[in-house]
């Protein structure tokens, strides 16, 4: 199996933190590893370098308090996993990048890690699929209709603005997945043991 996960059809929630995939979980988990959030409190996780099923869909989740997320609906099996990303930030321009090269109907591994630079971490995501990296659809140098991000000044600093980009893909997110891609998905194999975290 992909994760641990003791609840037939109950959903693992899945965040990305400092470049491994997360799963809060309760302090006496095997494995698990602590860290003090943005509001100081003790968290408990499991690490993962990697998800892996069938993506069954994406959906964004607006929240004014804790910022706009997508929603990654991913089945392998009979598990059920929801990637958490933000809207706005290059996770989800990773993955939303490589929707359209994808096939929806097939078993997908989303990987992610991270790297400093400059005393700052970045993260970033990528897609596999049939053992090789799927290539984003959408990109700088081949744009298929995405607009590019624009500089503003805000309080006489110039800054990059996503905007028109998030626009974009919230529209294509829409587009993509209300309606159900045809022919039904075949049952997607468990991940190998090397895929587990322990």
């Amino acid at each position: 199996m992909a994760l641990s996960n003791d609840q037939k059809g109950s959903k693992t929630f899945l965040s990305v933190v400092g470049g491994k995939i997360s799963q809060k979980v309760s302090a006496d988990t095997p494995g698990a590893v602590e860290r003090v959030n943005k509001n100081g409190a003790k968290i408990h996780e499991l690490k993962f370098s990697s998800v892996s099923g069938i993506v069954r869909d994406v959906k964004l989740k607006e929240d004014a308090t804790y910022g706009n997320q997508y929603e990654i609906s991913i089945q392998d099996a009979d598990e059920n996993y929801v990637l958490q990303v933000p809207q706005s930030g290059r996770l989800a321009s990773s993955f939303l990048s490589r929707v359209p090269n994808m096939d929806r109907n097939g078993y997908i591994k989303i990987e992610t890690w991270s790297t400093e630079e400059d005393g700052k971490i970045k993260q970033f995501l990528t897609v596999r699929q049939n053992d090789k990296v799927v290539q984003p659809f959408f990109s700088k140098d081949n744009p298929n209709g995405l607009p590019q991000m624009t500089q503003v000044k805000v309080k006489g600093v110039m800054q990059w603005d996503d905007s028109d980009q998030l626009e974009f893909y919230k529209g294509k997110v829409v587009e993509w997945f209300t309606a159900k891609p045809e022919g039904s998905a075949a049952p997607a194999p468990a991940l190998e043991s090397d895929d587990l975290p322990f």
